[in-house]
């Protein structure tokens, strides 16, 4: 079991620990919790086993691994051409004097004040478009861009919000809905299968259970045109067969 050798490697790595870095109910020196005293903690997903809703949300989450690197590609690009953007209309702007006024960017000036959100180097501005992503605290860059620069900065941080939030970040919820979606269809189809197998099981031997297993699996595979094509013939078999009999009983005497 992947599991038991999961906690056999945790057992492991926690003596291998307690070796190199002894508590100290054991030589009386404090020794700190290492990285794998933390990793114990993921031992918790053994939940998996037993609750099928997360079991599935971790069987999409790695099945999915693939487009989840890509859009995490996709978020990268996209911090980084607002930062340069902002680093164009914004660098050097975000000077404020003791009282908060904005002032002209002087470094000599010993007054100078620079708040942590700015657009002066690649590395501030996308901590300042990542916080803009994650709603940190984004009202004050947003006044801040309205004192030093004016009502483009809000509209900048508006542009960020509105393309980042509602558009971007949610692509990575659509990516884990649709592998949910991917996985409920592989195991109704896996169901659906092993139903087949036990009706043909009941009689092997028996061609007309055969027929009938097949025709059932081929309809559950056939679009749903195809199926409203086959009810309509059928219709048409039954109205034919009812008239018929309505003549006969209708002329008892015909043969």
């Amino acid at each position: 079991d992947k599991f038991n050798r999961f906690d056999l490697l945790t057992f492991v790595m926690g003596v291998i620990e307690a070796a190199t870095n002894p508590p100290a109910c054991i030589d009386g020196t404090p020794g700190g919790n290492g990285f794998f005293t933390a990793f114990r903690a993921a031992r918790a997903f053994k939940l998996a086993r037993k609750w099928k809703s997360l079991n599935q949300l971790l069987s999409a989450i790695v099945s999915s691994m693939g487009e989840i690197l890509n859009f995490l590609l996709f978020l990268l690009l996209f911090m980084l051409i607002f930062s340069l953007v902002g680093m164009e209309l914004f660098a050097t702007r975000y000077q404020f004097d003791p009282d908060n006024f904005a002032m002209a960017f002087n470094n000599t000036n010993p007054q100078t004040r620079l708040h942590r959100s700015n657009f002066d180097s690649i590395v501030w501005a996308a901590f300042t478009v990542f916080q803009f992503l994650t709603y940190d605290n984004y009202p004050a860059v947003m006044y801040d861009g309205w004192i030093a620069v004016g009502a483009s900065s809000p509209v900048f941080a508006s542009i960020v919000i509105i393309t980042g939030v509602f558009i971007v970040m949610n692509m990575f919820s659509a990516i884990l809905v649709q592998s949910v979606m991917d996985g409920n269809e592989d195991s109704n189809a896996e169901s659906h299968q092993v139903d087949i197998t036990s009706d043909s099981g009941n009689n092997p031997h028996d061609p007309t259970s055969n027929k009938a297993v097949d025709e059932r699996s081929a309809d559950r595979r056939a679009p749903p045109s195809q199926l409203r094509s086959r009810s309509i013939r059928a219709a048409r078999r039954a109205m034919r067969m009812l008239l018929r009999l309505n003549e006969k009983n209708a002329n008892p005497e015909d043969p």
